[in-house]
């Protein structure tokens, strides 16, 4: 799933870049009608998601993407200034072991 403060054409630009095989939903700032760090985007994220308790975000704004994402119990990941998506990924491998 990709959470985006992004217009209705998320969808479409996730598949441009080749993303449609691992990305089965996307969820707009502009389908919802709050902005990341609003609870309100969060909530309906994880309502669609089957994925219960197993949730990440990654994100590279300390405030929108990280604050938020805790704020509605959900485990968070900065990812820039030097900590790529691939350091993420391992971090989350080796917490859900």
């Amino acid at each position: 799933m990709i959470l985006g403060n992004h217009a209705p054409g998320l969808p479409a630009l996730a598949t441009a870049l080749g993303l449609g095989p691992v990305v089965d939903t996307t969820v707009t700032s502009a389908l919802i009608g709050a902005e990341k760090l609003n609870p309100r985007i969060f909530q309906y994220a994880l309502q669609l998601t089957s994925a219960g308790e197993d949730v990440w975000m990654l994100g590279d704004n300390p405030i929108a993407e990280i604050a938020g994402a805790q704020a509605v119990g959900t485990r968070a990941i900065r990812v820039g200034d030097g900590q790529t998506l691939t350091d993420a990924a391992a971090e989350i491998t080796v917490a859900v072991r």
